[in-house]
């Protein structure tokens, strides 16, 4: 229940905001979360609660290559980094939405992310996502993510942790984001 009441909550704010996920912490924050819907509640509604301030610049329902509206994970990155101005360091989870694509399409896309951040002098720190739905093709990404310098892995965190209801394959319950907060608040080096 709690969990629905956060969703609605994000729903609600997002509404009268007008934009997909609503930021709670400001975007002149040195961290920001760039990813879906798995990284803008954990942005959103967890990760204030370890007084960890990260800007939550989401785009839930997009990929990587997935496009929801026309925008994916890159270009709604772009568009707040061009409305902002760009953060120090980027937290990244998302591939889930890819998921009809092959992932080395989707990893090239990750890539491409990644040189576009670094280039602006952003710090990334890639974040493995949990392999309920898609395993065998998440488990790809997670590798390569789990390759890239900084990252961290808490997928295995949560991996008891799913959303039991036939509509809702891809998402943790409160417990799972809790300690998915949790690993990345613990996991997470100081700013360089």
């Amino acid at each position: 229940m709690r969990r629905f009441r956060r969703t609605l909550a994000v729903i609600g704010v997002a509404a009268i905001a007008g934009c997909t996920t609503p930021p709670t912490i400001s975007a002149a924050a040195p961290t920001w979360m760039f990813g879906d819907s798995l990284a803008g509640t954990t942005a959103a509604s967890f990760l204030p609660e370890r007084s960890l301030e990260v800007f939550n610049a989401t785009r839930g329902g997009g990929g990587f290559v997935w496009t929801k509206d026309g925008l994916n994970i890159a270009t709604e990155a772009d568009t707040r980094i061009a409305s902002y101005g760009a953060p120090r360091r980027a937290l990244i989870i998302g591939g889930t939405n890819d998921f009809k694509l092959s992932a080395p399409v989707v990893i090239a896309a990750m890539a491409a992310f990644e040189d576009d951040l670094t280039a602006q002098g952003i710090e990334v720190v890639w974040i493995t996502e949990p392999g309920w739905s898609h395993a065998g093709w998440l488990a790809q990404l997670n590798n390569w993510i789990r390759s890239r310098p900084g990252s961290i892995d808490c997928a295995p965190a949560i991996a008891d942790a799913k959303y039991t209801s036939p509509w809702d394959q891809v998402h943790p319950t409160d417990d799972g984001y809790n300690r998915y907060a949790d690993c990345i608040a613990e996991n997470l080096p100081p700013l360089g």
